[in-house]
């Protein structure tokens, strides 16, 4: 629940680069819209006690690395109205982190713009030059019956959605479940793990025995119940 002087926060997906001020491009309230940069900074700037995530891309926008990292130290002024809980997901691509780690130590115009945002940039590149040990951590437990913390944050990062055909409820909350299952052998990494709608996990067991990893069957029963023969 809020507090009496807050709201509930948001899931808001905002490009790193919007946040300081170096670009327009919008941020996505998942599950509703894209967000234009005006709004999107301002519902940024009322997530203090939100979950702060990145994702760092390749130049193709696939995701290469995704983790949690701190909020900035900017200040606000005190009649900004804070919220409670929310995720923040801060987007850059590899090559834009790389240039903003440099002008963070190397000062000049981009320095004074992120001097504010320096230790979560910080952060970003030292976690970016760890990425091969930390995706190698998302496979430890290949056998445990559900994702750790990692993986599956990891899955809601990569997949932004439930992957049945039509769904657009955030992965944030879905289940994540097995294309192989796990009760015959199916293994708890990233390759065979995917969200979907909690309703559709007992009456799609079943049919996704077996199935390639990745591989959504259809139709695959909706949350209400109800069966698509294909994607809408």
């Amino acid at each position: 629940m809020p507090e009496p002087d807050g709201r509930a926060g948001i899931e808001i997906r905002v490009p790193l680069s919007t946040l300081l001020g170096l670009d327009e491009r919008p941020g996505e309230i998942p599950g509703w819209a894209p967000c234009c940069p005006p709004p999107a900074r301002a519902a940024v700037a009322c997530q203090r006690r939100a979950g702060w995530r990145f994702a760092i891309c390749d130049p193709e926008g696939y995701l290469i690395l995704a983790g949690l990292t701190r909020r900035p130290r900017c200040s606000r002024p005190d009649d900004v109205l804070h919220s409670r809980g929310g995720v923040v997901e801060l987007q850059i691509s590899a090559t834009m982190l790389a240039e903003l780690a440099g002008a963070a130590t190397g000062g000049g115009v981009i320095g004074g713009i992120v001097d504010d945002w320096a230790p979560v940039i910080a952060d970003l590149a030292t976690q970016y030059a760890h990425r091969d040990e930390l995706l190698r951590a998302l496979t430890d437990h290949p056998h445990a019956r559900f994702p750790h913390a990692a993986l599956r944050r990891h899955l809601e990062i990569r997949d932004r959605t439930c992957v049945h055909p039509g769904c657009r409820r955030s992965a944030t909350r879905a289940e994540q479940d097995h294309t192989v299952g796990h009760a015959v052998g199916g293994p708890t990494v990233p390759g065979n793990l995917g969200p979907l709608p909690r309703p559709s996990l007992a009456q799609a067991q079943g049919r996704m025995a077996g199935r390639p990893a990745r591989s959504r069957p259809l139709p695959h029963p909706q949350p209400a119940g109800a069966h698509l023969p294909h994607p809408r």
